[in-house]
């Protein structure tokens, strides 16, 4: 807690569910709340398939993926506040290979303001104690830097 915030409970609880194969979601976003006091789960999203008939992805777990990355893109663009994103990435190795890996993604948007950054960077580290994640992490600062890291994926360039 180096930065004087905690890490409100429902955290742990949510990541367990997520990380234990209990999950419902593709993905967690976790923030600063608003009075900065605490980190607190902003939203999830409920695994759905849906069927793009424009999709160029190979299988349909691979399809999956590529919507939630479009939502979570989607859902971060306009705003400022920078976010820890748990996301569980299905991709097909050059191999053909089946493959699942959960990447947190530091999201802090260039547009966001310095006490934000800062507040965000300085507690990271308190979040990932408490939940206990020490998987990939990945710095993104824009929506296209979000989908190139499936894309890194595919071609086995991160691990």
């Amino acid at each position: 807690m180096a930065s004087g915030i905690s890490v409100d409970d429902e955290c742990k609880k949510v990541f367990e569910n997520f990380f234990n194969g209990k999950k419902d979601e593709r993905y967690i976003c976790f923030k600063v709340a608003d009075d900065f006091k605490s980190v607190v789960v902003d939203h999830n999203v409920e695994e759905k398939k849906e069927k793009n008939p424009n999709s160029c992805a190979a299988d349909p777990d691979e399809e999956d993926t590529c919507i939630k990355v479009d939502h979570l893109c989607e859902k971060v663009k306009d705003d400022k506040k920078p976010r820890w994103v748990l996301f569980d990435y299905e991709y097909s190795k050059p191999d053909g290979c089946k493959a699942s890996k959960v990447v947190e993604i530091k999201y802090c948007p260039e547009g966001a303001n310095i006490k934000d950054r800062m507040v965000f960077t300085s507690t990271e580290k308190a979040l990932n104690t408490k939940i206990g994640f020490t998987g990939t992490t990945q710095q993104c600062d824009s929506p296209d830097e979000v989908k190139e890291i499936l894309q890194k994926l595919k071609e086995g360039k991160l691990k």
